[in-house]
């Protein structure tokens, strides 16, 4: 994982570099009641995908990045790079690193 940072480096594959934030708690939850969501974004393509989540626990956020992950290489046949996230509190824990 990397801080966001000034770049101006074109991305030309798909997973070379994705970016992630999380964000919430919202004031109306979602349909099944969740007040959080993290974003995903790739740099090359601008796809993004969003998970909505209960808490910002590294137990949650960790699930669905690694449920992305999954996804992500089986579906472009593509290795993931590099992540870069906010250097929020939620990203500094054992589990993540």
């Amino acid at each position: 994982m990397h801080p966001f940072h000034d770049s101006t480096a074109t991305e030309t594959n798909p997973l070379e570099h994705v970016y992630i934030d999380i964000w919430g708690p919202v004031f109306t939850l979602s349909a099944g009641g969740l007040k959080y969501f993290m974003l995903i974004a790739n740099g090359a393509t601008s796809y993004k995908t969003v998970y909505f989540l209960s808490s910002k626990s590294m137990d949650a956020t960790l699930g669905a990045f690694k449920d992305f992950h999954c996804q992500a290489e089986q579906q472009t046949e593509r290795k993931l790079k590099h992540v870069q996230v906010d250097m929020g509190r939620e990203w500094v824990n054992a589990l993540w690193n």
